[in-house]
């Protein structure tokens, strides 16, 4: 997902070009935020601060550009990379077959020890509507994507991972959806699953509208993170990713937002998706102790407590090959 040691350099043409981009969270932004009606973001739950997507650390932008000012656009793509140099072209070629043509692909190399950084040189050399960020060691995913998200510029954000594959609809499906419905801020689509061949195995589904999503968030995780499309302004309020979980950072961050947001997924899939390999006890346990944080956020704790059992049982049982 990100880059080795250092920044990337202009190897790949003379026109790539290094851009300093101020934190994406500015007065603007809180203004949009504003809009909702939403409270100012909680800064701290359960002794953990916040304050990530508000940092104003630098980073390094690469794009092909003659020109020193980026335009604002209406969607920004967030993919961070970690050692997919195989997948990454195919991924970005996906974007670039869009039936919507006005986008950025803020794409963040997360210390990769393979080809990735070279091949997001090439990427970006070659399209300038494509930033590449370097980590200069592995950050994980929730830091990458902050950091993604501080230098993007769409009124609405989009996912993609480096092995996956957006259906040239997607783009504009989403974007209309959500020019449409207002009080939505969250969509999500269902997902075509693939294999490595890229041949098509499965179909994956979510259930479409908020009150259902909404009764059902201690059960399942109501997205599939990389078809997510969101409004800049969820993000700004909720303060983004959590860095401290290395996994089901997405899980959380629905979970934060969910009371005060609406979510909805489209039933068609505008995406495929090739599902992580069996899970491990880590991810489980990762989902249930933001299920856990959750029910304490909510003064809920038997149902925190009851959402973590349930899937760590799920787990015990898928792993002794019993019936779910």
């Amino acid at each position: 997902m990100e880059s080795p040691q250092g920044a990337l350099s202009g190897n790949g043409s003379q026109h790539v070009r290094s851009v300093r981009r101020a934190p994406f969270s500015t007065s603007s932004d809180e203004r949009r935020a504003g809009r909702f009606g939403r409270p100012s973001p909680a800064r701290s739950h359960e002794g953990v601060e916040f304050p990530f997507i508000f940092r104003r650390t630098p980073a390094t932008r690469l794009c092909s550009s003659s020109s020193e000012a980026v335009t604002p656009t209406p969607v920004s793509i967030l993919l961070a990379v970690y050692n997919g140099a195989s997948t990454l072209r195919s991924a970005v070629e996906s974007l670039r077959q869009q039936t919507w043509r006005h986008w950025e692909l803020i794409l963040v190399d997360d210390g990769s020890t393979d080809a990735t950084a070279s091949v997001a040189t090439e990427l970006a050399a070659s399209d300038s509507r494509i930033c590449v960020v370097t980590n200069d060691r592995n950050l994980g995913l929730a830091e990458s994507l902050n950091r993604a998200f501080r230098m993007s510029s769409g009124e609405f954000i989009a996912r993609m991972d480096a092995d996956d594959r957006s259906l040239p609809e997607r783009l504009s499906r989403q974007i209309e959806f959500l020019r449409s419905h207002a009080e939505v801020a969250v969509l999500g689509t269902a997902a075509h699953e693939i294999d490595s061949a890229r041949n098509r195995i499965g179909l994956t589904t979510r259930r479409e509208h908020h009150d259902e999503i909404a009764a059902h968030m201690f059960k399942e995780n109501p997205f599939i993170h990389p078809s997510v499309m969101l409004r800049r302004e969820f993000l700004v309020a909720l303060a983004g990713y959590d860095q401290t979980l290395r996994r089901a950072q997405d899980y959380d961050l629905w979970l934060r937002g969910y009371q005060s947001f609406r979510y909805h997924n489209l039933p068609e899939p505008l995406l495929e998706y090739r599902r992580p390999s069996a899970p491990t006890w880590s991810s489980f346990w990762a989902g249930a102790r933001v299920l856990w944080r959750a029910g304490i956020r909510e003064s809920h704790p038997l149902l925190g407590a009851w959402g973590a059992a349930r899937l760590l049982t799920f787990y015990v049982l898928s792993k002794a090959g019993l019936p779910l």
